[in-house]
């Protein structure tokens, strides 16, 4: 089974998914981010903000 990020990754694109938010099922729901080629590091940084923004990872077992 290919991931949706795979098929960014063998296009030579960086990719990669941020949970964003819990289903009301309790299940992590998340948004892929596909980069240019050789912005990994842009990428990454963009998860880092969008997980700032959203208040960070969520822990589908609620939290501890």
């Amino acid at each position: 089974k290919l991931s949706l990020c795979t098929y960014a990754n063998a296009l030579g694109l960086p990719a990669l998914a941020v949970p964003v938010e819990l289903s009301d099922a309790g299940l992590p729901v998340g948004v892929q981010l596909i980069g240019r080629r050789g912005e990994e590091r842009t990428l990454v940084a963009l998860a880092g903000l969008l997980e700032e923004a959203l208040g960070g990872w969520l822990d589908p077992d609620g939290p501890k």
